[in-house]
Parts: C-alpha cells; structure tokens; sequence
C-alpha cells in the first residue's frame, strides 16, 4: 500500500490539527510504525531521527513503545556480541 499517497488523501480530507492526529490517521488506517515514519520522512522532509522520535513519542504508538525499545536493545546485544566474537577470532 502507498500509505503516502494514503497519508496526503487523509491530510487533506480530515484536515488533522496537529502532527500527532495525522500520525493517528495513518496508523489508523493500517501503517505500520516503519510506514509512518517513511511517510513523514517524505511528506515532511524531516530526518529518520526526528520522524522517529515523533513516532515512538506519539499517544498513536505508546504502547508499541516498550516492545520497540526492546527489540532494539536485543539487536544492539547481537551486534556487540559478533563483535566481541570477532574480536576473539582475530
């Protein structure tokens, strides 16, 4: 799905207040957190950083949150891991 086409229509439909009722449009609507930080990247020209942080800060996407930051928390340990593993190979 072209969830920035998808994003512009209900933009421009709905008319949202604010950047959190547009976040909550485009989750609403089926997006995943990956989508909606891709539509804001290229609909408001901001960084990954920034679209991120709006993201994981949104009412839309608290509660995704905490499984979020442990995921990232398991890939980082991956990567040390390999890392350390590396090291010792070497």
């Amino acid at each position: 799905m072209d969830y920035n086409k998808l994003f512009l229509s209900l933009f421009n439909r709905d008319k949202p207040e604010s950047i959190e009722a547009a976040i909550k449009l485009i989750k609403d609507a089926g997006a995943l957190q990956i989508d909606s930080i891709k539509v804001l990247i290229a609909e408001l020209k901001i960084s990954l950083k920034e679209a991120d942080a709006l993201i994981l800060n949104s009412v839309a996407w608290i509660q995704e949150w905490e499984k979020t930051e442990r995921l990232r928390e398991d890939i980082e340990n991956v990567f040390d891991k390999l890392k350390e593993d590396e090291k010792g190979t070497n």
